[in-house]
């Protein structure tokens, strides 16, 4: 049996500056993300939280949980488009969990009630 070396998926939130602008996206390299977001973005972007996965599928669909749940609430920027504006506490509460167990447990919580 041959084992496959897997890049690992993550979900992002990049704040634009010091706005209430965020980026919420998946990637398998965030420096490269970074800097292809930056060269566009005219405030300095920060990386605010990131959740780890191997499996593509599973944070794709975390990603677009939270996708739907700010367009629903209005706080999508463009149609088309990942940037949002979130609140302070909207931030703080998707930022709460540190631990991978944490973070898993939170995809999978979001998943089922999806």
């Amino acid at each position: 049996m041959k084992i496959q070396n897997v890049a690992p998926q993550m979900l992002y939130i990049m704040q634009n500056g010091n706005t209430n602008q965020y980026k919420i996206g998946i990637t398998n390299n965030l420096n490269r993300r970074w800097k292809q977001l930056q060269t566009g973005c005219p405030g300095e972007l920060k990386i605010i939280k990131i959740w780890t996965h191997t499996q593509r599928e599973f944070i794709k669909k975390y990603e677009l949980i939270l996708h739907n749940y700010f367009a629903e609430q209005g706080q999508k920027l463009r149609p088309n488009g990942e940037w949002f504006t979130l609140t302070k506490e909207q931030v703080q509460e998707l930022c709460k969990p540190n631990s991978v167990k944490e973070q898993n447990k939170l995809i999978k919580n979001f998943l089922e009630n999806f």
